[in-house]
């Protein structure tokens, strides 16, 4: 049915939405600590924001893991010296 393909494809987008938000919150520590000996730590942090007590959140149909997602990407557009506005 509609109903049952809607919930199905909400979650999908989310979960793709969080796996994205890792790899860019993995990338933004690793510029953040700026070493390649603090891969480890960078890779760490990604780690922490995956398995964090809210992360029931980034799993179902809400709109957390794309604001994380979008949130990451922004912040990483920053720090390349992207001119990001907000509005």
């Amino acid at each position: 049915s509609f109903e049952c393909a809607s919930g199905v494809s909400a979650v999908l987008v989310s979960t793709l939405a969080f796996a994205v938000a890792c790899e860019a919150a993995r990338r933004l520590a690793r510029r953040a600590f700026r070493g390649g000996h603090f891969d480890a730590l960078a890779l760490a942090s990604a780690w922490l924001f995956a398995l964090n007590p809210a992360n029931v959140f980034y799993g179902i149909a809400y709109t957390e893991s794309g604001f994380s997602c979008a949130s990451f990407i922004g912040y990483l557009a920053l720090a390349d010296g992207w001119d990001v506005a907000s509005g």
